[in-house]
Protein backbone atom coordinates (compact mmCIF):
# COMPACT_ATOMS: atom_id res chain seq x y z
CA UNK A 1 0.00 0.00 0.00
CA UNK A 2 1.27 3.31 -1.07
CA UNK A 3 0.00 6.29 1.06
CA UNK A 4 -0.01 9.79 -0.90
CA UNK A 5 0.36 13.47 0.10
CA UNK A 6 -2.93 14.02 -1.92
CA UNK A 7 -5.00 12.85 -4.53
CA UNK A 8 -2.81 14.04 -7.55
CA UNK A 9 0.41 12.95 -6.24
CA UNK A 10 -1.57 9.53 -5.42
CA UNK A 11 -2.60 8.57 -9.12
CA UNK A 12 0.48 10.13 -10.47
CA UNK A 13 2.68 8.07 -8.49
CA UNK A 14 0.13 4.73 -9.66
CA UNK A 15 0.74 5.90 -13.46
CA UNK A 16 4.81 6.29 -13.51
CA UNK A 17 5.21 2.41 -11.14
CA UNK A 18 2.57 1.18 -13.88
CA UNK A 19 4.42 2.71 -16.59
CA UNK A 20 7.36 1.18 -15.59
CA UNK A 21 6.62 -2.16 -14.64
CA UNK A 22 5.48 -2.09 -18.23
CA UNK A 23 8.72 -0.91 -19.66
CA UNK A 24 10.67 -3.93 -17.18
CA UNK A 25 8.07 -6.17 -18.44
CA UNK A 26 8.95 -5.65 -22.28
CA UNK A 27 12.38 -6.10 -21.50
CA UNK A 28 12.05 -9.60 -20.48
CA UNK A 29 9.76 -10.56 -22.34
CA UNK A 30 12.58 -9.60 -25.32
CA UNK A 31 14.95 -11.80 -23.17
CA UNK A 32 12.60 -14.88 -22.77
CA UNK A 33 11.13 -14.92 -26.48
CA UNK A 34 14.14 -16.45 -28.01
CA UNK A 35 13.75 -18.91 -25.69
CA UNK A 36 13.64 -22.68 -26.81
CA UNK A 37 9.91 -24.13 -26.88
CA UNK A 38 8.77 -27.41 -26.01
CA UNK A 39 7.68 -29.41 -28.24
CA UNK A 40 3.82 -29.06 -29.99
CA UNK A 41 1.78 -32.30 -28.46
CA UNK A 42 1.33 -34.09 -32.09
CA UNK A 43 -1.19 -37.67 -33.17
CA UNK A 44 0.51 -40.68 -31.77
CA UNK A 45 3.93 -38.88 -29.97
CA UNK A 46 3.60 -39.66 -26.49
CA UNK A 47 6.64 -38.24 -23.92
CA UNK A 48 8.56 -39.45 -21.24
CA UNK A 49 10.20 -36.50 -18.59
CA UNK A 50 12.00 -35.65 -15.63
CA UNK A 51 11.62 -32.58 -13.93
CA UNK A 52 14.18 -31.16 -11.76
CA UNK A 53 13.43 -29.52 -8.40
CA UNK A 54 14.70 -26.36 -6.85
CA UNK A 55 16.00 -29.01 -4.09
CA UNK A 56 17.75 -30.50 -6.26
CA UNK A 57 15.77 -34.06 -6.61
CA UNK A 58 13.50 -35.11 -9.74
CA UNK A 59 10.10 -36.26 -10.78
CA UNK A 60 9.37 -38.62 -13.65
CA UNK A 61 6.56 -39.02 -15.26
CA UNK A 62 5.33 -39.48 -19.15
CA UNK A 63 2.11 -37.26 -21.23
CA UNK A 64 0.93 -36.98 -24.63
CA UNK A 65 1.15 -33.12 -24.25
CA UNK A 66 4.27 -31.94 -22.60
CA UNK A 67 3.74 -27.78 -22.72
CA UNK A 68 0.55 -28.42 -20.80
CA UNK A 69 1.58 -31.19 -18.69
CA UNK A 70 4.62 -28.81 -17.43
CA UNK A 71 1.81 -26.00 -17.22
CA UNK A 72 0.21 -28.37 -14.64
CA UNK A 73 3.54 -29.17 -12.82
CA UNK A 74 4.58 -25.50 -12.58
CA UNK A 75 0.61 -24.51 -10.85
CA UNK A 76 0.98 -27.15 -8.34
CA UNK A 77 -1.73 -29.06 -10.03
CA UNK A 78 0.90 -31.92 -11.73
CA UNK A 79 1.95 -34.33 -8.57
CA UNK A 80 2.02 -34.13 -5.11
CA UNK A 81 5.81 -34.38 -5.22
CA UNK A 82 6.37 -31.57 -7.56
CA UNK A 83 3.59 -29.27 -5.83
CA UNK A 84 6.04 -29.78 -2.56
CA UNK A 85 9.29 -29.08 -4.28
CA UNK A 86 9.17 -26.09 -6.34
CA UNK A 87 9.50 -27.47 -10.50
CA UNK A 88 12.32 -25.53 -12.23
CA UNK A 89 12.62 -26.83 -15.72
CA UNK A 90 11.84 -30.18 -17.68
CA UNK A 91 15.50 -31.12 -17.85
CA UNK A 92 15.13 -34.07 -20.00
CA UNK A 93 12.49 -35.85 -22.04
CA UNK A 94 11.99 -38.46 -24.62
CA UNK A 95 9.77 -39.27 -27.90
CA UNK A 96 7.73 -42.30 -28.33
CA UNK A 97 4.96 -43.69 -30.57
CA UNK A 98 2.76 -45.48 -28.25
CA UNK A 99 1.75 -45.05 -25.26
CA UNK A 100 3.04 -48.51 -23.89
CA UNK A 101 6.49 -47.86 -25.01
CA UNK A 102 6.38 -44.75 -23.11
CA UNK A 103 4.94 -46.52 -19.70
CA UNK A 104 7.60 -49.19 -20.40
CA UNK A 105 10.91 -46.35 -20.60
CA UNK A 106 9.42 -44.32 -17.46
CA UNK A 107 9.44 -47.40 -15.20
CA UNK A 108 13.30 -48.19 -16.71
CA UNK A 109 13.75 -44.69 -15.51
CA UNK A 110 12.82 -44.97 -11.82
CA UNK A 111 14.88 -48.30 -11.65
CA UNK A 112 18.26 -48.00 -9.99
CA UNK A 113 20.02 -48.52 -12.87
CA UNK A 114 17.62 -46.44 -15.10
CA UNK A 115 17.37 -43.64 -12.49
CA UNK A 116 21.70 -43.10 -12.06
CA UNK A 117 21.88 -42.99 -16.29
CA UNK A 118 19.26 -39.95 -16.27
CA UNK A 119 20.75 -38.23 -13.39
CA UNK A 120 24.45 -38.24 -15.71
CA UNK A 121 22.56 -37.22 -18.90
CA UNK A 122 21.49 -34.40 -16.67
CA UNK A 123 24.12 -33.77 -15.47
CA UNK A 124 26.54 -33.97 -18.48
CA UNK A 125 23.71 -31.77 -20.21
CA UNK A 126 23.10 -28.89 -17.33
CA UNK A 127 26.05 -26.66 -18.64
CA UNK A 128 24.55 -26.69 -21.64
CA UNK A 129 21.36 -26.45 -20.80
CA UNK A 130 22.06 -23.29 -18.31
CA UNK A 131 21.20 -20.57 -20.81
CA UNK A 132 18.01 -22.19 -21.19
CA UNK A 133 17.15 -22.14 -17.42
CA UNK A 134 17.90 -18.64 -17.26
CA UNK A 135 15.20 -17.71 -19.94
CA UNK A 136 13.02 -20.01 -18.14
CA UNK A 137 13.61 -17.93 -14.82
CA UNK A 138 12.98 -15.12 -16.92
CA UNK A 139 9.54 -16.51 -18.20
CA UNK A 140 8.78 -17.54 -14.54
CA UNK A 141 9.22 -13.71 -13.40
CA UNK A 142 7.51 -12.16 -16.51
CA UNK A 143 4.54 -14.33 -15.72
CA UNK A 144 4.46 -13.19 -12.43
CA UNK A 145 5.26 -9.17 -13.43
CA UNK A 146 1.85 -9.67 -15.83
CA UNK A 147 -0.54 -10.89 -13.36
CA UNK A 148 0.34 -7.88 -10.80
CA UNK A 149 -2.82 -5.65 -10.66
CA UNK A 150 -2.55 -1.95 -9.10
CA UNK A 151 -5.66 0.22 -8.57
CA UNK A 152 -5.96 3.87 -7.19
CA UNK A 153 -8.64 3.96 -4.41
CA UNK A 154 -9.14 8.35 -3.50
CA UNK A 155 -12.21 10.22 -2.85
CA UNK A 156 -13.84 11.74 -6.17
CA UNK A 157 -13.33 15.47 -6.86
CA UNK A 158 -15.56 17.82 -9.08
CA UNK A 159 -12.61 18.58 -11.39
CA UNK A 160 -10.63 15.67 -11.40
CA UNK A 161 -10.55 14.74 -15.00
CA UNK A 162 -9.48 18.26 -16.32
CA UNK A 163 -6.93 18.13 -13.32
CA UNK A 164 -5.34 14.88 -14.33
CA UNK A 165 -5.49 15.76 -18.44
CA UNK A 166 -2.52 18.02 -17.28
CA UNK A 167 0.30 15.19 -16.37
CA UNK A 168 -1.92 13.21 -19.60
CA UNK A 169 -3.61 10.59 -17.70
CA UNK A 170 -6.79 9.80 -18.19
CA UNK A 171 -8.92 9.26 -14.98
CA UNK A 172 -12.17 7.82 -16.37
CA UNK A 173 -10.80 4.73 -16.14
CA UNK A 174 -9.27 4.61 -12.90
CA UNK A 175 -12.52 6.25 -11.34
CA UNK A 176 -14.78 3.15 -12.81
CA UNK A 177 -13.01 0.80 -11.20
CA UNK A 178 -13.57 2.68 -8.08
CA UNK A 179 -16.81 2.49 -8.48
CA UNK A 180 -18.01 -0.53 -10.25
CA UNK A 181 -15.31 -3.27 -8.68
CA UNK A 182 -15.65 -3.79 -5.34
CA UNK A 183 -11.64 -3.74 -5.23
CA UNK A 184 -11.82 -4.09 -1.46
CA UNK A 185 -12.84 -7.63 -0.97
CA UNK A 186 -10.13 -8.11 -3.95
CA UNK A 187 -7.54 -6.66 -1.49
CA UNK A 188 -7.92 -8.50 1.33
CA UNK A 189 -8.46 -11.90 -0.90
CA UNK A 190 -4.32 -12.76 -0.21
CA UNK A 191 -5.12 -15.08 -3.86
CA UNK A 192 -6.17 -12.10 -5.76
CA UNK A 193 -3.69 -10.81 -8.23
CA UNK A 194 -4.42 -6.69 -6.60
CA UNK A 195 -1.18 -6.59 -4.95
CA UNK A 196 -0.34 -2.44 -4.80
CA UNK A 197 -3.20 0.58 -3.78
CA UNK A 198 -2.46 3.93 -4.26
CA UNK A 199 -4.01 5.92 -1.02
CA UNK A 200 -4.61 9.36 0.02
CA UNK A 201 -7.15 9.24 2.80
CA UNK A 202 -9.29 6.39 2.27
CA UNK A 203 -8.25 2.30 3.77
CA UNK A 204 -6.26 4.22 6.24
CA UNK A 205 -8.20 3.45 9.25
CA UNK A 206 -10.75 0.87 9.80
CA UNK A 207 -8.93 -0.89 7.04
CA UNK A 208 -7.93 -4.76 8.13
CA UNK A 209 -5.82 -6.63 5.76
CA UNK A 210 -3.63 -9.20 7.51
CA UNK A 211 -1.44 -10.07 4.44
CA UNK A 212 -0.52 -6.79 3.98
CA UNK A 213 3.36 -6.40 4.15
CA UNK A 214 4.60 -3.49 3.20
CA UNK A 215 3.59 -0.08 3.62
CA UNK A 216 4.54 3.19 1.85
CA UNK A 217 4.63 6.82 3.75
CA UNK A 218 4.78 9.91 1.71
CA UNK A 219 2.52 11.51 3.60
CA UNK A 220 2.37 13.43 7.52
CA UNK A 221 0.46 11.36 9.96
CA UNK A 222 0.22 11.98 13.68
CA UNK A 223 -1.16 10.42 16.63
CA UNK A 224 -4.11 7.83 16.61
CA UNK A 225 -4.41 8.22 12.56
CA UNK A 226 -0.36 7.57 12.45
CA UNK A 227 -0.96 4.47 14.76
CA UNK A 228 -4.01 2.81 12.89
CA UNK A 229 -2.11 3.48 9.70
CA UNK A 230 0.64 1.85 10.38
CA UNK A 231 -1.17 -0.84 12.15
CA UNK A 232 -1.90 -1.81 8.24
CA UNK A 233 1.19 -3.75 7.75
CA UNK A 234 1.67 -4.80 11.63
CA UNK A 235 -0.88 -7.68 11.61
CA UNK A 236 -0.20 -11.48 12.26
CA UNK A 237 -0.50 -13.49 9.02
CA UNK A 238 1.10 -17.07 8.29
CA UNK A 239 4.57 -17.04 6.43
CA UNK A 240 4.84 -13.31 7.50
CA UNK A 241 7.96 -12.31 9.56
CA UNK A 242 7.36 -8.54 10.01
CA UNK A 243 5.44 -5.55 8.48
CA UNK A 244 8.05 -2.98 6.46
CA UNK A 245 7.43 0.52 6.62
CA UNK A 246 9.03 3.02 4.01
CA UNK A 247 8.86 6.20 5.32
CA UNK A 248 9.90 8.59 2.76
CA UNK A 249 8.68 11.97 4.47
CA UNK A 250 9.90 11.51 8.24
CA UNK A 251 7.29 10.47 9.78
CA UNK A 252 9.40 8.20 12.61
CA UNK A 253 9.56 11.17 14.95
CA UNK A 254 6.04 11.13 15.14
CA UNK A 255 6.11 7.90 15.53
CA UNK A 256 7.68 7.36 18.47
CA UNK A 257 5.94 10.14 19.54
CA UNK A 258 2.44 8.04 19.05
CA UNK A 259 3.98 5.28 20.68
CA UNK A 260 4.76 7.11 23.86
CA UNK A 261 1.06 8.05 23.99
CA UNK A 262 -0.83 4.79 22.41
CA UNK A 263 1.14 2.11 23.69
CA UNK A 264 -0.48 -0.30 25.30
CA UNK A 265 2.18 -1.68 27.50
CA UNK A 266 5.10 -0.39 28.92
CA UNK A 267 7.70 -2.34 26.92
CA UNK A 268 10.34 0.16 25.15
CA UNK A 269 9.65 1.18 21.24
CA UNK A 270 12.72 -1.39 19.96
CA UNK A 271 9.82 -3.93 20.79
CA UNK A 272 6.97 -2.51 18.93
CA UNK A 273 8.97 -1.41 15.52
CA UNK A 274 12.77 -1.87 14.38
CA UNK A 275 14.82 0.42 12.06
CA UNK A 276 15.15 -2.12 8.84
CA UNK A 277 19.34 -2.14 9.55
CA UNK A 278 18.46 -3.98 12.58
CA UNK A 279 16.94 -6.65 10.80
CA UNK A 280 19.36 -6.68 8.59
CA UNK A 281 22.44 -7.11 11.10
CA UNK A 282 20.17 -10.08 12.46
CA UNK A 283 20.32 -11.83 9.24
CA UNK A 284 24.09 -11.39 8.71
CA UNK A 285 24.17 -13.18 12.50
CA UNK A 286 22.05 -16.12 11.31
CA UNK A 287 23.90 -16.59 8.29
CA UNK A 288 26.96 -16.39 10.57
CA UNK A 289 26.05 -18.72 12.84
CA UNK A 290 24.92 -21.37 10.62
CA UNK A 291 28.25 -20.76 8.80
CA UNK A 292 29.93 -21.57 12.33
CA UNK A 293 27.79 -24.39 12.97
CA UNK A 294 28.47 -26.08 10.15
CA UNK A 295 32.28 -25.96 10.27
CA UNK A 296 31.57 -27.74 13.70
CA UNK A 297 30.91 -30.70 11.52
CA UNK A 298 33.44 -30.02 9.68
CA UNK A 299 31.94 -28.65 7.12
CA UNK A 300 32.72 -25.24 4.72
CA UNK A 301 29.59 -23.84 3.47
CA UNK A 302 32.40 -21.79 0.95
CA UNK A 303 33.19 -25.44 -0.71
CA UNK A 304 29.25 -25.96 -1.85
CA UNK A 305 29.34 -22.21 -3.12
CA UNK A 306 32.44 -22.37 -5.64
CA UNK A 307 31.98 -25.57 -6.73
CA UNK A 308 30.48 -26.34 -10.37
CA UNK A 309 27.19 -28.29 -11.53
CA UNK A 310 28.17 -32.17 -10.61
CA UNK A 311 30.51 -31.33 -8.15
CA UNK A 312 27.93 -29.47 -6.09
CA UNK A 313 25.57 -31.74 -6.21
CA UNK A 314 27.75 -34.05 -4.72
CA UNK A 315 28.40 -31.59 -2.32
CA UNK A 316 24.86 -31.23 -0.94
CA UNK A 317 24.49 -34.88 0.07
CA UNK A 318 27.66 -34.59 1.48
CA UNK A 319 26.37 -32.06 3.85
CA UNK A 320 22.94 -33.97 4.48
CA UNK A 321 24.88 -37.12 4.96
CA UNK A 322 27.46 -35.53 7.56
CA UNK A 323 24.21 -33.04 9.63
CA UNK A 324 22.20 -36.65 9.29
CA UNK A 325 25.16 -38.44 11.37
CA UNK A 326 23.60 -40.55 14.45
CA UNK A 327 26.26 -41.76 16.16
CA UNK A 328 24.91 -43.69 19.72
CA UNK A 329 23.73 -42.15 22.30
CA UNK A 330 22.96 -43.04 26.16
CA UNK A 331 20.23 -45.04 27.08
CA UNK A 332 17.03 -42.57 27.28
CA UNK A 333 19.32 -39.84 26.16
CA UNK A 334 18.05 -37.97 22.64
CA UNK A 335 20.25 -38.84 19.85
CA UNK A 336 22.82 -36.71 18.60
CA UNK A 337 21.77 -36.80 14.96
CA UNK A 338 18.43 -35.94 15.32
CA UNK A 339 19.83 -32.80 17.63
CA UNK A 340 22.35 -32.27 15.06
CA UNK A 341 19.48 -31.88 12.26
CA UNK A 342 16.98 -30.08 14.06
CA UNK A 343 19.70 -27.47 15.07
CA UNK A 344 20.28 -27.06 11.39
CA UNK A 345 17.06 -27.20 10.08
CA UNK A 346 16.36 -24.09 12.47
CA UNK A 347 19.21 -21.98 11.74
CA UNK A 348 18.70 -22.57 7.75
CA UNK A 349 15.10 -21.72 7.94
CA UNK A 350 16.02 -18.42 10.21
CA UNK A 351 18.06 -17.45 7.63
CA UNK A 352 15.74 -17.90 4.98
CA UNK A 353 13.15 -15.65 7.07
CA UNK A 354 15.55 -13.14 7.48
CA UNK A 355 16.34 -13.28 3.97
CA UNK A 356 12.98 -12.61 2.74
CA UNK A 357 12.56 -10.04 5.46
CA UNK A 358 14.68 -7.48 4.35
CA UNK A 359 14.23 -7.76 0.84
CA UNK A 360 14.49 -5.42 -1.29
CA UNK A 361 17.89 -4.57 0.58
CA UNK A 362 21.20 -4.29 -1.49
CA UNK A 363 23.31 -5.72 1.25
CA UNK A 364 20.84 -8.85 1.57
CA UNK A 365 21.97 -9.95 -2.08
CA UNK A 366 25.55 -10.87 -0.98
CA UNK A 367 23.85 -13.48 0.81
CA UNK A 368 21.55 -15.04 -1.74
CA UNK A 369 23.64 -17.89 -2.91
CA UNK A 370 24.75 -18.44 0.50
CA UNK A 371 20.87 -18.73 2.34
CA UNK A 372 19.84 -20.53 -0.87
CA UNK A 373 22.36 -23.76 -0.59
CA UNK A 374 21.30 -24.18 2.87
CA UNK A 375 17.25 -23.88 2.17
CA UNK A 376 18.77 -26.43 -0.98
CA UNK A 377 20.24 -28.79 2.23
CA UNK A 378 17.39 -28.45 4.26
CA UNK A 379 15.09 -29.71 1.07
CA UNK A 380 17.34 -32.73 1.15
CA UNK A 381 17.07 -33.50 4.33
CA UNK A 382 13.82 -33.55 4.43
CA UNK A 383 13.97 -35.42 1.50
CA UNK A 384 15.69 -38.23 2.80
CA UNK A 385 13.97 -38.21 6.12
CA UNK A 386 11.25 -38.64 3.78
CA UNK A 387 12.24 -41.74 1.05
CA UNK A 388 12.85 -43.20 5.00
CA UNK A 389 10.19 -42.90 6.37
CA UNK A 390 8.40 -44.92 2.81
CA UNK A 391 10.71 -47.51 3.07
CA UNK A 392 10.13 -48.01 6.69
Amino acid sequence: MVVSIDKKTAVRMYAKVKAEMQRHLAKMNIAVSKAKDLPAPRPNTFYVYAIECEDGSFYIGQTDNLRKRWEEHRNSRGAEWTAKHSPMRIAHFEEFNTREQAVKREKDLKTGFGRKWLKRQIETGRARQAGEHEKEILREQAQKYENIDMAVVVSQSQNEIADMEEFEIDMRPLRARILNEDLETKFKDPDNNLRIVFVCAMWMTGFDVPNLSTLYLDKPLKNHTLMQTIARANRVYPGKTNGLIVDYIGVFRNLQKALAIYASTKSGDDEIIQDKNELVEILFSTVSKTRQFLKTLELDINDLLKAQDVEKIRLVDVFTNRILQDPPAPSGARRAGEKTKQQYLELAGDAYKYYRAVLPEPKAEDYYHEVTAYKVIASRIREVIDEDTDVS
